[in-house]
């Protein structure tokens, strides 16, 4: 029984070390940001202001 348990346990393992590999070479690749500090200024508008100026 204990042998059938260590065998089931390996086979669980590879399975999920196969699946790892696959997810990782297969994922999208990150999309490209430009990144600019934070500065002082005048807030021209909000979510809610701008939703005002879509529907006049």
């Amino acid at each position: 029984m204990l042998r059938k348990l260590i065998k089931w346990t390996i086979v669980l393992l590879i399975v999920a070390a196969i699946g790892l590999v696959i997810l990782r070479y297969t994922r999208p690749k990150p999309i490209e940001v430009a990144v600019k500090p934070v500065t002082r200024g005048i807030v021209e508008s909000t979510a809610s202001g701008f939703w005002h100026l879509l529907t006049g």
